[in-house]
């Protein structure tokens, strides 16, 4: 089911969005790394801020790879969990 522009099985509401957003409000064009992409909720909504701003999302869900999609070309997502990040 698509709800928000993401394929979920159920309500997701991202928390602390607004703060996550706020404190996002004034970083420059480039490249943001999400290590816990999740359903990209954060990472949408500061895209939507940041027409110049591309996002690197890693995750150990694969759904969180196939929600990354509907930002196809602004969101790579890996499938990975953070803790093994070097």
């Amino acid at each position: 089911m698509l709800a928000g522009g993401l394929l979920m099985s159920g309500a997701h509401e991202p928390v602390m969005l607004a703060e996550i957003v706020e404190l996002f409000a004034e970083i420059p064009d480039g490249v943001l790394l999400d290590a816990t992409l999740g359903l990209a909720g954060h990472a949408t909504a500061i895209l939507r801020r940041h027409s110049g701003l591309r996002v690197v999302g890693i995750d150990r869900d694969e759904m969180a790879i196939i929600n990354a999609g509907i930002y196809a070309g602004r969101i790579r997502a890996l499938f990975k969990p953070w803790r093994n990040l070097q």
